[in-house]
């Protein structure tokens, strides 16, 4: 028994979604073509060029995780960016969800630039993405993404009840947060006078 493939039998299953991080255009439909070689439930990790095959993403209903939305075009793989991205995905119907980038972002403290989910949607928001879509790409889209949409994403009975109470507009930088919730019991209140 080999336990490492052990691991893929979900993803084989499609029980898993199989993540490819793909950048350009040709290694998105190499990714495409694999998934469907295969019969895989895949996602799209990375994706600067992912809108260029948005007909095929939809076709496929492949969602997209995009990485990066602050570049500074100084990598090969930056060629094809466009801070419009997320906004063309959106509007081809691909659900889309953000995340901090690459294999060191874990240790990306919040306060700096892009690692907020919300300031990753607030960004593609002000470039073309619909309030509406780029809220969900942070809730309930990303929640789909990750197949755990029946337990997080949105408000419902029987979720997990995770929640961050902000004075405005989430998309707003001086909305910090006031209270903030996990499984329903409050993990954090903005105490009178605190600096944040």
């Amino acid at each position: 028994m080999d336990l490492s493939l052990e691991a893929l039998i979900p993803v084989i299953k499609g029980e898993t979604p199989a993540m490819f991080h793909c950048e350009r255009k040709d290694d998105i439909l190499t990714a495409l073509r694999l998934a469907d070689e295969f019969g895989l439930k895949a996602v799209i990790t990375g994706g600067s060029e992912a809108h260029s095959v948005a007909g095929e993403l939809k076709k496929m209903n492949v969602p997209v995780i995009l990485e990066g939305l602050f570049r500074g075009g100084l990598n090969i793989e930056d060629a094809g960016f466009t801070e419009e991205n997320p906004a063309l995905l959106s509007r081809a119907g691909i659900n889309v969800g953000f995340t901090l980038g690459d294999y060191l972002a874990w240790y990306i403290p919040l306060g700096l630039m892009g690692a907020d989910p919300l300031e990753a949607a607030a960004f593609a928001h002000r470039r073309g993405m619909s309030e509406e879509a780029a809220l969900r790409s942070v809730t309930i889209d990303a929640a789909r993404i990750l197949g755990c949409e029946k337990r997080i994403g949105s408000l419902e009975p029987g979720k997990d009840a995770d929640l961050v109470i902000l004075p405005g507009h989430p998309f707003h930088t001086r909305s910090v947060p006031l209270a903030v919730f996990i499984d329903g019991r409050l993990v954090y209140r903005r105490q009178s006078g605190e600096h944040l």
